[in-house]
């Protein structure tokens, strides 16, 4: 039996179905193939170093999967100085951040910052979240295996976008002296500026590294030096710290 013709509305509604489905198909290939760009904004140019304000510093090459991590060994004018792992948000380089490297290693520590593959001197990239957490992964095993500096020793810091690879970073070593996060976003939304006002204020969320989750009842907002030192000098506890809950 011959089939029955479809009707040209049938024929007009697959094929505008059809289309729709290949708009789509477009659309969510342009989108992922944009995202390292709306999401990342490396800049290659180091501008800026420590020794412009006659702080020594020493640049650091890590090998890493045929690439090179490049990063900046700024060292505490104190002996046996703990020591703060530096990962930075999604824009610049470590030029960018060298006021705050400089505030921080006033507290007394040791500051190691990297710059993530693609970013500033560091060869590879583009810029991925796989990648940024390989990175940071890599900072980590140079300062414990290669610096043999014990885990309880390092504070990992995150501030923007680094909030999210340091909190990668001290889920997978939970022997790390601390987790600081600063202007972390919990999401895209946040990113866009539309999240909650403490992931937009610049304020730091302190949780430690034993702690599988910080809900935010028990979250506290507390000032950086004031954290740092008294990590630095193991008189921290957690009834010592400032009692405003975000």
């Amino acid at each position: 039996m011959p089939r029955p013709k479809r009707s040209f509305a049938f024929r007009l509604v697959r094929a505008l179905f059809a289309g729709i489905a290949v708009c789509y198909l477009l659309l969510t290939g342009a989108i992922w193939y944009a995202q390292t760009k709306i999401l990342y904004h490396p800049n290659s140019l180091v501008d800026a170093t420590p020794a412009d304000s006659g702080v020594k510093f020493a640049e650091v090459r890590l090998p890493l999967k045929g690439d090179n991590i490049s990063g900046w060994w700024v060292p505490s004018e104190e002996p046996g100085a703990r020591t703060l792992l530096y990962l930075h948000g999604n824009a610049g380089n470590v030029a960018v951040n060298v006021d705050q490297v400089l505030r921080l290693r006033s507290t007394g520590l040791n500051v190691f910052i990297i710059d993530y593959r693609g970013y500033g001197h560091s060869s590879g990239g583009p810029p991925r979240a796989k990648l940024v957490c390989e990175d940071g992964e890599r900072a980590w095993n140079y300062l414990v295996a290669e610096r043999n500096i014990p885990p309880a020793h390092i504070a990992i810091y995150g501030h923007s976008m680094g909030g999210a690879v340091a909190i990668d970073l001290a889920s997978k070593h939970p022997d790390a002296g601390a987790l600081i996060t600063e202007g972390t976003l919990t999401s895209m939304i946040g990113r866009m500026g539309r999240g909650p006002r403490s992931c937009r204020s610049g304020s730091i969320r302190f949780q430690r590294s034993d702690q599988s989750e910080c809900p935010s009842s028990s979250c506290r907002v507390i000032p950086t030096r004031w954290f740092l030192r008294s990590w630095r000098d193991g008189c921290m506890t957690r009834r010592s710290i400032p009692s405003r809950s975000l």
